[in-house]
Formats: C-alpha cells, structure tokens, sequence
C-alpha cells in the first residue's frame, strides 16, 4: 500500500495533480528509491515525523548541489572550455528544476579529447582510482575522478566506453547549449541527447532502476513532448541509431510497469518483457543485483556487434583479478 501511495504522489510531479495525503512510513519507502527530496519538493503531505525526513533530506540535496558546485568553480581552469553537464546535476537543475528533488553524490561533467587531455592535467586534487572492469590493463579510462573540496567530479572524456554503444561524446559536447550553472559557464545536453544519456547510464547497471531512476526517465520524456504527442516510433529509432535500441525497450517497459507515466503507455517487446524478468519488483528499491543476472542483462543490453569487445573485456578483467 506505501508503495502504491508512493508512486500515485510522484505521478503527480507529472499531471501537477496534488499529492494524495501519505501515511506514516512513506518517507522509509521513499528513501529505498532516493525519492525523499522528491516529496518535498511536491508538496506532499504526511505526518510529522515523515515530513521533517523529506525535508531533511531536500536540504542536504540542495547542500551537495552547492558544495559540488563551488568545487568545480574553484578548480576548474581559467580560460579552459566550460564542460558538458551531464547525470544528476543536469537532471536536478534543468529537469526537476530544484537541485534538491533530485539526490546525487558526485557532480558528471563531459569534456572529450583533445580537450579533455588538456583540462584533467590542470586540475588540482588527488585522482581516485579508476575502476579495472571492462577495459585492458592498457586502456584508458573514460573518466578521472577527481576530489575537491571534499566533494567528488568526475571528468568523462566519454559517456561509454566505445564497446557498449555508439554514444558520441564529442556530437553531444558540440551540441549542448550554453549556460550557467551557479555562476559557472557550462553547457546543457539537448533533451534527446538527455534521453541518451540516461539509457546509457541504465545500461551500464543493467537498468537496476528503482522509482527515482524511472521518475528521471519520465520527466526526460515529458521534457519531450511524450505526455502531449508522444512520438515513440521516433525516440526508438533514434536510440537504436545509437546502440541503444535495447535499453531503450526494457526501459520503457519498466516505466510502463511502475505506474509512474500518466499519458499513453510506450509499446514494449516480447524481449523487454523477458528481460524484466532477470531484474527485482520495481518496489524493492535499489538492491545488491544478482551477479549472474547483472551480467546477463548487460550483455544482452549492448548491441549484438559489441558482444565480442564486451565480453573480452570481460574476460580480462577477470584475469586481472585471478
């Protein structure tokens, strides 16, 4: 029942309907789907305790915001080409339009080769590891994590590595849009290009998608017109020219399934059906994955040409490990 409460409020951040009144034990739902800020940011009514969490937890988003923000303003070079925003910060600022309905732990920002090269030497602070899987040991990595201020950046000379999609991080830097962000000069994906990126992401974690994930999803395709005239022939023909025609039909069916998406319901595969299946209720939340089942779906997420980069890539990183 607080499950289906739960999502009946955050359909509202679509139909601007006002929330139902929420029982006590919402906001510990909510918290399994990183939604807390959402509340908030709806307006939802519920009892003492649980409002004074959803508050909380908006004010410690808004806080992170602001800190990974500052951060980047204070490291990032002078006269060095503003970076493409990408992920949660972009989705918080110009999706939810309040950085605090949307939780985040690390501030994406894009900047592909040559640039990327001559920025990431200048930044100051110590680089965390990058992480082994899926890559040679020779391979670079396709971002460098850096710590600022305490907060973490992360500068992507990529979105995926070559072998998962046909993502161009460079088309996407070309065409995002300027702005500003607190002050700092950055730029903006185009809302498909926002669609992309939230796919590619998905299908690195084999679209473990709890309501907060699905919620992004379905405020990208209002963003795009899909409440008023969808245009779902299109938006998949245009993630399949990318690679990523696959995560594009099992994450429409799970939108579909979550009862979030208020309009016309996207048509979903007899294979995005069978692939739901390897991934838990949508009411489970985030959840450690099944390893076997992760795997699996992240094979049959990529494209059938990178199969074989994929699973070499695999493979030595399981040598690394041995």
């Amino acid at each position: 029942m607080l499950h289906r409460l739960l999502v009946a409020a955050l359909r509202c951040r679509l139909t601007g309907a006002r929330p139902p009144d929420l029982p006590d034990g919402v906001a510990a739902v909510a918290a399994r789907h990183r939604v807390r800020g959402t509340l908030y940011h709806i307006g939802a009514r519920m009892g003492e305790h649980d409002a004074a969490a959803v508050e909380r937890s908006w004010q410690l988003n808004v806080a992170g915001y602001l800190a990974r923000i500052a951060a980047a303003k204070q490291v990032w070079p002078e006269g060095a080409p503003p970076p493409l925003v990408i992920k949660g910060a972009d989705l918080g600022a110009h999706v939810y339009g309040d950085p605090g309905a949307r939780a985040a732990n690390d501030l994406d920002l894009l900047l592909p080769d040559p640039l990327f090269g001559r920025v990431e030497a200048r930044l100051p602070g110590p680089r965390r590891a990058p992480p082994r899987y899926e890559r040679f040991a020779g391979e670079s990595p396709i971002a460098v994590g850096v710590e600022a201020q305490g907060v973490l950046i992360e500068l992507h000379r990529a979105l995926t590595p070559a072998h998962r999609d046909r993502l161009d991080g460079a088309a996407l830097y070309r065409a995002g849009r300027p702005a500003l962000l607190d002050g700092l000069p950055v730029r903006v994906p185009t809302a498909e290009d926002r669609l992309h990126i939230w796919l590619a992401n998905a299908a690195k974690d084999a679209l473990y998608v709890d309501l907060g994930g699905l919620l992004d999803l379905a405020l990208i395709l209002e963003g795009l017109g899909a409440l008023q005239r969808p245009r779902w022939r299109d938006w998949r023909a245009a993630a399949q020219a990318r690679g990523l025609g696959r995560p594009w039909a099992l994450a429409v069916h799970r939108l579909a399934a979550s009862g979030l998406w208020p309009g016309e319901r996207p048509p979903t595969s007899v294979q995005a059906r069978w692939a739901s299946r390897l991934l838990p209720p949508i009411e489970a939340g985030r959840v450690e994955p099944d390893p076997r089942r992760f795997q699996a779906l992240k094979l049959w997420l990529v494209d059938r040409r990178r199969w074989p980069g994929m699973v070499a890539r695999g493979a030595a990183t399981l040598r690394r490990r041995g």
